[in-house]
């Protein structure tokens, strides 16, 4: 198994306008890995997972980018979005099927899988978010935090290796974000969480990038980094509220 999951080198991109939106980064998350991606809005993080999935122009994106060994280039496309999955800040964007079960069984469909194997994936996915209960529902009546679980599942079925997650815990309530937080940590996959709830961070990710403008700024051991008050501030961060408290562990 390659040691490096998610290797990027000097990638640059500019928005059709000529707007720079990343300018030469330079970050890598190992294998097992769960790794923090935090910054100001604006700062580069959404467009950051849509350069990792192949989302954007190639004409407008300069650098390399590496994923479970695998170069990023046209004719490794599909073999890449194979190894990972991206799951939206907004889960209604991945959520359109008449049932839960169907939009968890949609991706395995399209791969041309047999169907005792999509039968398999989608209980296994069900299972895994505990989300079994929510089989035949209709997406547009589950909770916020349901709809959150479910996203996951429809990712979780096209079994990658890889998950890259957009503020993951947006508009949950308190019960809803530590489940969230259960269920995450108890995943095996690497994990590459971009967002604003540094909590979170905290409870998940040993370790952090703070991006700003496009770059990265800063990097190293999460309570480290968001407990540095004038990195932050100068970042468009604050220190999480338990890191002023005192009351943080660190993971591991």
């Amino acid at each position: 198994m390659n040691s490096i999951a998610i290797g990027v080198h000097n990638l640059s991109y500019a928005y059709p306008d000529g707007t720079p939106a990343l300018r030469g980064l330079t970050f890598e998350v190992k294998t097992g890995e769960n790794m923090a991606l935090v910054g100001r809005n604006g700062a580069g993080k959404s467009t950051l997972l849509l350069a990792l999935g192949g989302f954007l122009d190639a004409k407008s994106t300069q650098g390399s980018i590496e994923i479970g060994g695998l170069t990023l280039e046209k004719s490794a496309v599909d073999a890449i979005r194979r190894k990972l999955g991206i799951v939206f800040q907004n889960p209604d964007h991945q959520l359109f099927m008449p049932t839960v079960e169907d939009d968890i069984a949609f991706g395995p469909l399209n791969m041309g899988l047999e169907h005792d194997e999509i039968d398999r994936r989608v209980d296994g996915s069900l299972r895994q978010t505990g989300t079994e209960h929510l089989r035949g529902k209709p997406p547009h009546h589950l909770s916020v935090g349901e709809k959150h679980r479910v996203a996951i599942a429809t990712v979780l079925s096209m079994e990658p290796e890889i998950l890259l997650m957009d503020e993951p815990s947006s508009n949950l309530d308190p019960a809803g974000r530590r489940s969230l937080i259960e269920l995450l940590r108890s995943m095996p996959h690497t994990i590459l969480i971009a967002g604003h709830d540094l909590e979170l961070m905290l409870e998940l990710c040993p370790k952090t990038y703070i991006i700003d403008d496009g770059r990265v700024v800063a990097s190293g051991p999460t309570i480290d980094l968001l407990a540095d008050e004038p990195l932050m501030l100068k970042h468009g961060l604050e220190v999480p509220a338990s890191l002023r408290n005192g009351k943080v562990q660190r993971t591991s």
